[in-house]
């Protein structure tokens, strides 16, 4: 059961198995990475707005004139 979960995990390794074949497939990049087939990039957090939250930062933006 344990060779099989090994197998499972590398299997899941992402971008970096495809980008950076060479590296060790569970490190996360911290910063925009250079691999050898491409640019690996870090995870990245969103945060959602509820629409009041939106709404403000609109108003504010305009009230100081500015748009963006």
């Amino acid at each position: 059961m344990e060779q099989s979960l090994d197998i499972w995990r590398k299997e899941l390794s992402g971008p970096r198995e495809i980008l950076a074949p060479d590296t060790d497939f569970n490190y996360q990049t911290q910063k925009p990475e250079l691999a050898e087939y491409g640019v690996l990039m870090p995870v990245f957090e969103i945060k959602y707005k509820t629409t009041n939250e939106a709404i403000l930062e609109l108003r504010r933006s305009f009230k100081n004139g500015r748009r963006s």
